[in-house]
């Protein structure tokens, strides 16, 4: 559902029920995730960082405010391009343009996480299953926002072989 305020607030509520819950298995992640036009390249966030983090491992990550851009988001210090940039107990991120300061404001009714990479997991993906190499994941000038009430954690190969 989507509220839509005079003042240009959006409020989102999602839900998600499994036809078969059996048929469910472990799931990734659950949430959404937006496509923001180019030039939205400066990040803020209040959450665990500065570096990436997962729900099973956050706790070398402070809680803070934390400013970077979309473009250092990626990691590529892993053999093969896998999920990354991913931050959690997020209360609010923002993204903006450089020119006047105008984006995209997200604040969770409690916590999320999210990323913001100028990468489609897809093409993560594909590179990864091609045995590639981080670089050679191609770039888009948009950036991929990720809003999740949950994701995963990394442990037991749940991003990659095992």
């Amino acid at each position: 559902d989507y509220m839509i305020y005079a003042n240009g607030d959006i409020v989102v509520s999602n839900s998600f029920t499994p036809s078969n819950s059996s048929s469910v298995g472990e799931i990734a992640r659950i949430g959404m995730k937006m496509v923001v036009p180019k030039g939205y390249e400066n990040l803020v966030y209040y959450g665990r960082g500065p570096q990436e983090n997962y729900i099973d491992r956050k706790t070398g990550a402070k809680l803070g405010i934390y400013k970077d851009t979309v473009t250092n988001a990626f990691s590529s210090k892993y053999t093969r391009p896998q999920e990354n940039g991913n931050k959690t107990d997020v209360r609010w991120t923002a993204l903006t343009n450089g020119e006047n300061g105008k984006g995209i404001m997200v604040v969770a009714a409690d916590k999320m996480e999210t990323s913001a990479l100028h990468y489609r997991a897809e093409d993560i993906n594909n590179v990864w299953k091609s045995f590639g190499h981080p670089f050679q994941v191609p770039t888009i000038e948009d950036t991929v926002l990720t809003v999740d009430y949950a994701q995963r954690g990394l442990g037991n190969a749940s991003c990659g072989p095992g």
